[in-house]
């Protein structure tokens, strides 16, 4: 599906949250041809999992998704700098995941938004 929208390779950073050592922070950056065909990628994926939070063409605020019981157990945000995507999410992977991971993605994200080109 991301080759299709043309997207480069994805690099992925995993860390671990220093408030909870047992939760894992992961962001996977996609690169696309344009700001449009990221769009277009979100919106597709919105559309097939709709819980997943996302900002579109406007590329205001992040908006966390909390964790479904049963369905979805990481804390997530999806957002879109220019012509990239970010993923990010926070689970600890045995364990219940706490609401420190809700600051954990907001945090990256707001780096994420700092770092990459807006174009």
């Amino acid at each position: 599906m991301l080759r299709d929208k043309g997207a480069g390779d994805p690099v992925m950073r995993r860390y671990v949250v220093a408030a909870e050592p047992g939760h894992v922070a992961e962001v996977t950056l996609m690169p696309f041809r344009g700001g449009d065909a990221a769009t277009d990628y979100l919106t597709e994926i919105n559309r097939e999992d709709p819980r997943r939070a996302a900002i579109g063409r406007d590329e205001g605020g992040v908006t966390v998704s909390p964790p479904i019981p049963d369905v979805a157990t990481a804390y997530r945000a999806d957002l879109r700098i220019g012509r990239y995507v970010a993923e990010i999410t926070c689970v600890a992977p045995f364990a219940p995941t706490a609401a420190v991971c809700n600051g954990a993605v907001k945090n990256l994200a707001e780096r994420a938004k700092r770092m990459l080109p807006a174009k």
